[in-house]
């Protein structure tokens, strides 16, 4: 009896120090690995043509019809520079009601109702006035608004 008694003590030490040695190896291991990069999600970018060669361009409708001068604006710019607009995405989340880019929002009465469609429309006239091209006037938009 005594025999089996000294067994079962000495395997149980022996399990209790595996284990110790174990878990000290495993947390030594995680020390010295670096941590996984943590992947930023991709931010969602509303539709916009990035080449508008060939895409008929919607007519906008006219600015005198506006009273807020803002608005006028934005839509005076909007049947100047459809082009450009076209290849801008609008952060109003109207691609949820069919809008493939920003000029979108000026065909019907939307722009007017909607200070991310003005401010866009106005900030891309800015930066072209500037010189700036579709493209980088598109990346700044997109910077802007997915923060």
């Amino acid at each position: 009896m005594k025999i089996v008694t000294r067994f079962i003590v000495i395997l149980a030490a022996a399990i209790v120090v595996a284990v110790l040695i174990l878990r000290e190896t495993a947390k030594q291991r995680q020390e010295t690995q670096a941590p996984a990069p943590v992947e930023k999600p991709r931010a969602f970018v509303p539709p916009y043509y990035a080449d508008v060669r060939g895409v008929p361009i919607p007519k906008t409708l006219p600015p005198e019809q506006f009273k807020v001068v803002k608005t006028r604006a934005s839509y005076r710019v909007a049947g100047e520079i459809p082009q450009v607009l076209m290849q801008l995405p609008c952060y109003c989340w109207c691609d949820r009601i069919g809008h493939k880019s920003l000029l979108d929002c000026f065909v019907n009465d939307h722009g007017e109702y909607c200070g991310i469609c003005q401010d866009s429309a106005l900030w891309a006239d800015k930066r072209l006035k500037e010189r700036a091209s579709a493209e980088t006037i598109r990346q700044e938009v997109i910077t802007n608004y997915s923060r």
